[in-house]
Formats: structure tokens, C-alpha cells, sequence
């Protein structure tokens, strides 16, 4: 049983363009709590109807488009305002924004009438016309996309052929992403990924690539009403998946997350308990055990209160699994976040297989493991990233080692300890410690002997658990300065600091397992080198010298497939005048007889796109001919002519064809998480303002209040990405800026405005676990004034992993090392994480609170 967690406590119309964000986490934010007609969203979009139809009376045509182009700030999806800026650019007869809006018009339109809405194939064909009439090149682009996907399935085919299942894997999933949701070819790519699974070794399943398989875009009304409908239990919405029987109430995009995620997260639980994967491959591991898994039900109650009413959980019970089902609540209707249920699913549905697989061993092993799964982090395109450190127990048990240097380990491992919450921490270092330490050669010591461990409890009492661990974990090894299990303690100790301070200074991390990697390469012992650079991977996925590193030493080992994915990822990830873009070109080459196969295509593609916006550009029609070169940067970032072209239009015109997203209603604080939600923010006069006097003084245990106050967004991107907010703070004012990057309020990076000691404003580019830590240099100097009328506009950019910041348009230069530079360079894990607001004295005011990132099509 878990605890309350921390966040409590403490083509055109026709084609899907490939890389589409996961709809669940880039969704309009509708809360289960707030929906139907007087929902925040709703009174948002009907006062910018009201100012875009007043203004389009009026023929100020700019207002009106402003207006619905900010209902799509919040809700891309929304017919109504697609159809709005349609009517406006029509209506002031402006072509190029008229065949623009009418191409992400027609684009929604095909999505809703391919997922059953007939009453809109008339508005579909209607426009459809229009656009032909009006589009000097229209179909162009939809044809150069379907010959792009015909060709990516014919690749998938051949690759499957050939037992390249990563390969196939990749294109596939390209396939299935183009092609309509539902169609004939949407179910045989679908198909042949499971094959690619199924039959794939153990990298292509960690690969941890998979389509978005969400059944189409909803917009925010459509989510609001089945928010409405299925908000008492006796109405719950269903959603069912090979492994679980899923009720929530009121929330369909949590729903929508569980069916996604779960299945995933049960993949991972075979793979911790050694069963045979479900659906199992063609050729099974000996090694691993047949063991039958029952589909079980997941309950999301509404609220914590109706989830203890119903199943007489304790008070102090998050989550719990009964043996028949497993029961928890919707987090975000607290001070969570939707994250923070699927954090306790996982660790509640974890007991099922040690209940079912083990019986029921000591609750130091049963939550020690349960407590592994809580740090699977979701990634924005929906697939799961497993064995990442929880930080919440990390940061806690960390603090305690550090008071604590005779820490007795074994009172951890007594079976007379139960559920207390001071024992959750050190089960599950132990846990982690043993699933991932790994020695000199970068395998892991311990990984397969847990296994055996978990399983030996099947036998009941086992004695003494100390002797017991030491003949698992001891004995059988005999490693240097581990004799005993003071020893052992010892090096467990030191390993969990180490992690600790790691995670503060990922790049320490990363450089160590660097350094190992090279000298496996310079020694060609090649096992050595792929398996560090591999730890490199875990932890900076995008990590150019680690993806070359495992490309060669792949290629060594005889595994090409690995070796020919590896090596066509690094010409995707960097520049072609870095010099290890012709190597990999080369070792492609060499390895894949298909190679001109997976290029020849590609090249055609982006060759018709941008020579197409270049016509477009001849035509005077420059946000066609925009729309068309970012398709072409969202197949191929580097392609020189379409950035060139961009930028220069962009400069021309003053438009662009990236839409900003609106991270703030003006009506209410739906979609916002945090402790301090009710307290300290809240919205008046279409600004959200935080009150810091709201929740001065002492908290319930009498201790004084954090020195600032946070606020979260459920909002998560993924690769670059800008931010930006207008700050207005009183004269008293201390901190105010962005967060990003959050785990959970505990745990999150932060870009700041900080009013010195001497009166002089700076800038932290800041990073709190328990405490706050500068990146950089220190706190930096900077000109700005947000006790101002129009307050102080911040804004963050981030590309890959370089983070930049702006101040009233003027760039901050951060110093690192001692030497002067545009960006601080964060780990690649620091930017993953929900979106923020910070605050302490006084009452701050933010608005213009907007996110630019992902694709608008």
C-alpha cells in the first residue's frame, strides 16, 4: 500500500504528419473538477467569440483573428475557432491566411469525420473545394507525403524481411503516424510494430519507441462533456486493455493515460520478475518463468475522500492494491498532479505480481520493489522510460546517510517493520542499489540475482535476514572490500551519495561513464565500451558521442541491426558538418543494403517540399510557403534552404506559422497543481496573482513556511522548446520567475528574478532538491524593473540541452567556469518535467504566460 505522495503531504487533412506530440499531454487542460458550461475554458472561449465576432461586425479584421487564434493558444483542436479564422481571412480576403487556416481546418475536419462525427463530411467537402479553388498548388503536398509513407512501409517490410527489427520498428511507426486513424493501412502498420516487438531482442524493446495510438483529437468541449457525464462512480468512464479493467471517474484524459501507459509499465513488471512477455515472442528465454497473470481492475475514485469511503483505506493511504483490484484517486483534484496517480499505479500494481508471482514475502521486499516503479517517467509521444532514480526517496534517504553515518541497514530488512513511511526511502535504495550497480566492465552485479532473491521468499520464513542477504549478495561474488554485510553497507552507502550528488551535476555522472566507455573502445573490448555507453544513454538519451560509441561498438559485436539504427540516429541528431555525420553515413552504408531505400525517399520528400515553398514564395503567398518549409524542419531540422527561408519570411512579414500555446485561461486555475494552489495563487481580473501574505506565518506542524511558493502546470514538452511570462511584482518583492523540469514540487529547475541584498535585480538560473543550487557561476547582474505598470517580460529557450534566458527582449550572458556565454548547459533529465510559476514576498502578478512548442499543422 503507497502512502499519499509528496505532492499531498508535502497530409494535409488526409495524412497524420509524423512526430505528432502525445495528445494527452499536450490536451487542452480540462479538469475533471471544473467542466461543462461554466467551466474556465468554456467562459474563455465564449469571451473570445464574443470579441472576434464584435470585431468582425466592426471589420477589424486583426482583432478578430487574434481572438480565435487565442481560444487555439488553449485548445488547437477547437473547430470553432479553425472555422473562425477561416471566416476572417475570407472575409478580408486574404488567400494565403484563408488556404492556410482552411489546411488545419480540413486537417481537424478529416480527423472527426474518420472518427465517426458523419454530420462534418459536408463541411469537410465544402472546404476541401474552396481550397482547391484557392490553393495554386493544392495536393501537392499531400501527394509527396503519401509516396513518403508508401515508401516508409515497403522499407518496414523489407526490414521485417530481414530481421532488422529496430529498423522496421522505426519505419513503421513513421507508416502508421501518416496514414489515417482506423484505415486498412493504420491496422497492418499497427500489426507489423507488434511483430517488430514481439520477434525484436531485448534492445528493440528498450528502444522505447511506439506510435501514439490515441484514438484522434479531441478538442476541449468534446473532453469537458465526458468529463461531465462520467463523473459519478455509477457512470465512470471504461477503457479496457489486455491487462486491466480501467473505471475513472470524471477524467478522460487520465483515462485516456492509464490505457496508454499501463501496459507498458506491465511489460516492465515481467521483465523485473523474469516472466514471459504477454504476448509472448517467437522465441522464448529459457530463462525466464511461466507464470499466469490475471487481469485485474484499476479504480480512479474522484477524490481522496470518495476513494477512503469506498474501500476503508487508513487515512494516511494513497493507493492499495486488494487482490482483486487496484484503487487510488484522481490527484490532480488535490494539490497533485495527474502524474502523481500514475506514480501510485505503478506501485500499487506491482504488489499484483509479487502477490501472484512470489506470495507475500517481508514489506521491506514487497514495497522495496514497489517503490522501484514510482520513477517511470512518461514521455511526451506516451511511451515510458524505466529504472530512472525516484528523487523523492533519493533526496530523503541521501539526507539521512549524510546524519546518519552508522545508518543500520539491516533494521531496514526486518520482517517485523511494517508500512511506517520512514522505512519507504531506504527499501527502496536497497532495491535500486541492487537492480543497478554495475562493476568495471559496466554490467550489472546484482540485477539477476534479485530475481532470485524475490522468488526465495517464496519459501516463508527464511531465517535471519542478514545471513540470508549475505548468501545471495555476498557470498556468490566475492567482490574487492566486500567481505560481509558491514561491508556491503558501506559500498551501498556511498553508491546512493554518490547518486545523490550525481543528480545535482548529472554531467559527472555522464563524464565517468564516458571516460570508461573510451578506454573499452581504445582496449576493442567492445562489450565494455557498448555497456557504458549505454549508462551514458540512460541518462542523456540524446548524447551524440554515446549514440556513435554504441553505433561501433555494435557494429564489432556482429549487431547490426542495433549498429545500422544507432548509426542512422546519430545523422539525425547532429549537424552534417560535424565530422562524425560522414562517418555514420558511412557505416549505414556499409551495413544496410536498404539504405538508399531509407534516404532515397526521404531526400525526394524534402527536395518536393522545399522546392514547393519556394514556389509558394513566388506566389506571394509567404505563410504557405512557411507551412510548407516547417514541414520540411519537421522531417529534416538542419535542412539549410527551408531555415533560411523561414527566417527570412518570418523577418518580412512579421507572422509565423508556430502557434503559441496559452498556459493560462485568464478565468480560472484549471490545469494547475501544487501545495500552495489554493493558498498563496489564484485569478483576479484575468491575471493569475500570487499572494505570499496568503500563507505567511506557520504551518500545521507549527514549522515556518518554505521560503518561496510554487505553482505547476501539467504540461510536459519534449525536445526545444521557449517559455515566456510578464512578471508585475510589489515594491516588496524578494523572487519571482519560471519553473520547469518538475518532478513533483520537491524537485524542479528554475529560472528566477531575484532583488539582491544591495537593491541590485539578478537572474539565478537555479536547481532545487531539498535546497537551492546554482547553475553557473553564481547569481548574475541584469537591468530590469518588474515593480513597473507593464512589469518585466522573462523569457526562457531551450535547444537540446543548452538553456537560454531573456529579459524585456535583452539576452542575459550567464557566466560558467569563469568565461561569458549565451546559454548554461543542463542534463538532458533536468528539462523533462512539468512547467511553473515561482514566488515568494509580497503579491506578483503574471500574465502573457505562453509555451511555443510542438508542431501546428
Amino acid at each position: 500500500m503507497a502512502p499519499e505522495t509528496t505532492e499531498r503531504g508535502l497530409r494535409s487533412s488526409a495524412l497524420r504528419c509524423a512526430g505528432l506530440c502525445f495528445a494527452l499531454l499536450l490536451a487542452p487542460l480540462v479538469s475533471a473538477g471544473v467542466v461543462g458550461a461554466e467551466s474556465g475554458y468554456d467562459q474563455f472561449v465564449q469571451s473570445q467569440a464574443d470579441v472576434a465576432k464584435k470585431a468582425t461586425r466592426s471589420k477589424d479584421w486583426d482583432t478578430a483573428a487574434a481572438a480565435w487564434t487565442a481560444v487555439l493558444e488553449v485548445d488547437p483542436h477547437s473547430l470553432a475557432a479553425l472555422e473562425g479564422l477561416v471566416d476572417v481571412a475570407t472575409l478580408r480576403g486574404d488567400i494565403d491566411a484563408e488556404a492556410l487556416a482552411r489546411r488545419e481546418f480540413n486537417w481537424q475536419l478529416t480527423s472527426r469525420v474518420q472518427d465517426g462525427e458523419n454530420r462534418l463530411a459536408r463541411t469537410l467537402s465544402k472546404s476541401s473545394d474552396r481550397l482547391s479553388e484557392i490553393d495554386p498548388f493544392a495536393g501537392e503536398a499531400a501527394d509527396l507525403l503519401g509516396d513518403f509513407s508508401d515508401a516508409r512501409a515497403e522499407l518496414g517490410a523489407a526490414y521485417l524481411e530481414a530481421g532488422l527489427f529496430a529498423n522496421s520498428l522505426s519505419a513503421w511507426i513513421t507508416r502508421f503516424e501518416m496514414v489515417p486513424s482506423g484505415s486498412e493501412e493504420s491496422v497492418v502498420a499497427l500489426e507489423a510494430i507488434r511483430r517488430c516487438l514481439a520477434e525484436g531482442d531485448d534492445f528493440v524493446g528498450r528502444l522505447g519507441l511506439a506510435p501514439d495510438l490515441s484514438a484522434g483529437d479531441r478538442d476541449a468541449a468534446w473532453i469537458a462533456e465526458f468529463d461531465r457525464k462520467t463523473t459519478k462512480w455509477s457512470r465512470a468512464g471504461e477503457w479496457k486493455t489486455p491487462h486491466y479493467r480501467i473505471k475513472v471517474a470524471g477524467n478522460w484524459k487520465l483515462g485516456e493515460a492509464i490505457a496508454k501507459t499501463m501496459e507498458q509499465a506491465h511489460a516492465f513488471y515481467r521483465e523485473v520478475w523474469g516472466i514471459i512477455p504477454d504476448p509472448a515472442p517467437k522465441r522464448v528465454d529459457k530463462s525466464l518463468r511461466k507464470i499466469n497473470i490475471t487481469t485485474i481492475a484499476v479504480n480512479i475514485f474522484e477524490t481522496h475522500a470518495l476513494y477512503l469511503k469506498r474501500t476503508g483505506a487508513p487515512e494516511w493511504s494513497g493507493g492499495q492494491f486488494t487482490g482483486g483490484s487496484v484503487d487510488t484517486y484522481d490527484h490532480g483534484n488535490g494539490s497533485g498532479s495527474w502524474r502523481s496517480t500514475l506514480k501510485t499505479l505503478f506501485h500499487e500494481a506491482s504488489h499484483q505480481f509479487m502477490s501472484e508471482a512470489v506470495g507475500a514475502p517481508p514489506s521491506f521486499i514487497n514495497e522495496g520493489v514497489a517503490c522501484l516503479f514510482e520513477s517511470i517517467e512518461i514521455l511526451p509521444n506516451g511511451t515510458i522510460r524505466r529504472d530512472l532514480p525516484t528523487k523523492r526517496y533519493l533526496t530523503e534517504l541521501s539526507k539521512t546517510l549524510r546524519r546518519s553515518r552508522s545508518f543500520d541497514l539491516s533494521y531496514v530488512m526486518d520482517p517485523k517493520n511494517g508500512n511506517e513511511p520512514d522505512f519507504y526511502a531506504p527499501r527502496w535504495g536497497l532495491i535500486y542499489f541492487l537492480r543497478m550497480y554495475v562493476d568495471e566492465q559496466g554490467a550489472y552485479v546484482y540485477r539477476d540475482q534479485l530475481e532470485k532473491y524475490i522468488y526465495d521468499f517464496k519459501r516463508g520464513s527464511l531465517g535471519n535476514m542478514v545471513e540470508h542477504f549475505e548468501s545471495f549478495f555476498v557470498e556468490p561474488f566475492e567482490l574487492p572490500g566486500i567481505t560481509n554485510f558491514a561491508d556491503f553497507t558501506k559500498v551501498w552507502r556511498q553508491w546512493i551519495l554518490d547518486l545523490d550528488e550525481a543528480g545535482r551535476n548529472n554531467n559527472a555522472r555522464v563524464a565517468g561513464f564516458r571516460k570508461k566507455a573510451r578506454m573499452g573502445g581504445i582496449r576493442k573490448e567492445w562489450k565494455t565500451a557498448l555497456a557504458f555507453h549505454e549508462r551514458v544513454l540512460d541518462i542523456e538519451p540524446d548524447d551524440a558521442e554515446s549514440v556513435w560509441g554504441v553505433a561501433r561498438a555494435a557494429r564489432e559485436l556482429g549487431q547490426i541491426d542495433r549498429a545500422v539504427f544507432m548509426a542512422r540516429r546519430l545523422t539525425d541528431l547532429i549537424d552534417p558538418e560535424d565530422d562524425r555525420h560522414a562517418d555514420a553515413s558511412e557505416l549505414h552504408e556499409q551495413l544496410d543494403e536498404l539504405s538508399r531505400d531509407w534516404s532515397e525517399p526521404r531526400r525526394r520528400l524534402v527536395g518536393g517540399m522545399a522546392g514547393l515553398a519556394m514556389r509558394y514564395d513566388r506566389e506571394e503567398m509567404p505563410l504557405m510557403a512557411m507551412r510548407v518549409a516547417q514541414d520540411v524542419l519537421d522531417i529534416d531540422p538542419y535542412d539549410a534552404s527551408s531555415r533560411a527561408l523561414v527566417g527570412r519570411l518570418e523577418k518580412q512579414t512579421g507572422r509565423s506559422v508556430i502557434r503559441w500555446q496559452r498556459l493560462f485561461n485568464g478565468i480560472d486555475l484549471t490545469g494547475w497543481y501544487g501545495a500552495t494552489t489554493a493558498a498563496a495563487f489564484f485569478v483576479r481580473d484575468g491575471q493569475l496573482v500570487a499572494d505570499y501574505n496568503r500563507v505567511a506565518g506557520t504551518d500545521d506542524d507549527g514549522q515556518g513556511v518554505s521560503l518561496y511558493q510554487t505553482i505547476f502546470l501539467e504540461r510536459a514538452v519534449q525536445g526545444d522548446w521557449s517559455m515566456e511570462v510578464r512578471i508585475r511584482t510589489g515594491y516588496d518583492w524578494e523572487i519571482a520567475g519560471l519553473c520547469f523540469g518538475a518532478r513533483d514540487n520537491e524537485h524542479f529547475e528554475g529560472v528566477v528574478l531575484r532583488r539582491g541584498p544591495d537593491g541590485t535585480n539578478r537572474v539565478d538560473f537555479g536547481s532545487f532538491n531539498g535546497s537551492w543550487n546554482f547553475r553557473g557561476d553564481g547569481s548574475y547582474k541584469a537591468d530590469y524593473d518588474p515593480t513597473r505598470r507593464k512589469g518585466t517580460l522573462l523569457r526562457v529557450d531551450v535547444r537540446n540541452r543548452e538553456v537560454s534566458v531573456s529579459i524585456d527582449g535583452v539576452p542575459l550572458k550567464p557566466v560558467v567556469d569563469g568565461r561569458t556565454q549565451d546559454f548554461i548547459q543542463y542534463p538532458m533529465s533536468a528539462l523533462r518535467g512539468d512547467a511553473g510559476l515561482l514566488v515568494s514576498k509580497g503579491v506578483t502578478r503574471f500574465t502573457d504566460l505562453r509555451l511555443l512548442a510542438g508542431k501546428t499543422h
